[in-house]
């Protein structure tokens, strides 16, 4: 969300998390929907004069995140799975075909790490206050099994070597 405000975009982030929704807006992100308690095609077709997203982006993973991305995005939106299913999800091909979407899997970002490194060494993206904790590698086994128990406690962790 805050490499696409560089680019112009208005994000409009979705979670079920109040504290990351918070954390979203202490960032600049201006728009948030907690899912689990507003209406999230309600509150994007306010946000987009009833024309919805031109690009989704799902990030979670979880299954009705992923196939509520079609009731998102806007007809020739298009839309980026980049979490991780724990198995198959179905989506409806004919809303698909309806709205002529763009639905496109990505899971490295190939080949735009040196344009985020770009962003943050300009200060263009702040990733600093994404980071919840660092830890160093030895203590990363057990930060992550901590993060899977209490994931809504955590953003980013990040281990490094000291």
């Amino acid at each position: 969300a805050l490499s696409a405000k560089v680019y112009g975009a208005i994000p409009i982030l979705l979670d079920v998390v109040d504290g990351r929704l918070a954390k979203a807006r202490e960032c600049g992100i201006e728009i948030t929907i907690n899912v689990a308690n507003q209406d999230p095609i309600a509150e994007i077709a306010k946000y987009t004069n009833n024309r919805m997203a031109e690009t989704v982006i799902e990030a979670s993973g979880t299954g009705p995140a992923i196939a509520n991305t079609l009731k998102y995005a806007a007809y020739t939106g298009r839309i980026a799975l980049t979490g991780w299913p724990k198995g198959d999800v179905q989506m409806s091909t004919s809303l698909i075909t309806k709205k002529e979407l763009q639905v496109l899997g990505s899971r490295t970002s190939a080949h735009e790490f040196e344009e985020a490194l770009q962003l943050i060494s300009e200060n263009k993206v702040d990733v600093k206050q994404l980071v919840s904790e660092v830890v160093s590698l030895d203590e990363l086994p057990e930060a992550i099994r901590n993060q899977d128990a209490n994931p809504a406690k955590y953003l980013k962790r990040v281990g490094v070597v000291r």
